[in-house]
């Protein structure tokens, strides 16, 4: 049976036994601090909450940075969508000015077809001004008329409309024209509406 050693006494031993030497812990080497297993444990535990700490911060971090940019990223898309719009609809009007100035110039020179001229016209000779205007349409009607003959109505005598108020179109009569249109009165107009929207939609 083991004995209790106090410190300052000899060992006993027991009638039968071997005398036993308490056993003196080896001294650390080069003088090396020495923690006992419960300091250890304690540092490591800390150890290991610091590093989930840390992920857990850099964690947050990530996030942060990802709604940031994720926000930027809609500013940014959002600015695009704006100037995208705002291009086009500047691209429209632009296009309706064109359209209207070509007509209006298409019918000075006595152009017979203003949807063709429009059409086949190079619209890459046609400038801006300031105030988002074309200009040069003249210039650009003359050379097409220049390259198309054909576009230029032929010097004739006024061709007299084929209906009058009092004399509607007859069935199988010949069709109006816009030119026919544009001499007529609103009141011819009105009583040969049927010609009239036949002729305007036929292009």
């Amino acid at each position: 049976m083991p004995v209790d050693v106090i410190p300052g006494q000899t060992p006993t031993t027991e009638p039968g036994t071997t005398p036993t030497t308490p056993t003196t812990p080896e001294p650390a080497p080069d003088g090396a601090r020495v923690f006992d297993a419960e300091y250890v444990r304690q540092l490591r535990a800390e150890a290991a909450e610091n590093r989930k700490a840390a992920q857990a911060a850099a964690a947050d971090l990530k996030k942060l940075q990802d709604a940031q940019l994720s926000d930027a990223e809609k500013q940014s898309a959002r600015l695009n969508e704006l100037e995208t719009a705002q291009a086009a609809h500047e691209q429209e009007r632009r296009d309706l000015r064109l359209r209207l100035e070509v007509e209006r110039e298409a019918r000075r020179m006595g152009i017979v077809d203003e949807d063709a001229a429009f059409r086949l016209l190079d619209t890459a000779s046609i400038k801006f001004d300031d105030a988002g205007m074309p200009t040069g349409v003249d210039k650009a009607l003359k050379a097409l008329t220049e390259a198309r003959a054909w576009l230029i109505q032929a010097p004739s005598a006024p061709p007299v409309p084929a209906t009058s108020p009092t004399n509607p179109p007859r069935p199988g009569g010949t069709p109006l024209t816009r030119d026919d249109i544009r001499r007529m009165t609103p009141e011819q107009i009105n009583a040969n509406w049927d010609a009239v929207q036949a002729a305007m939609s036929a292009r």
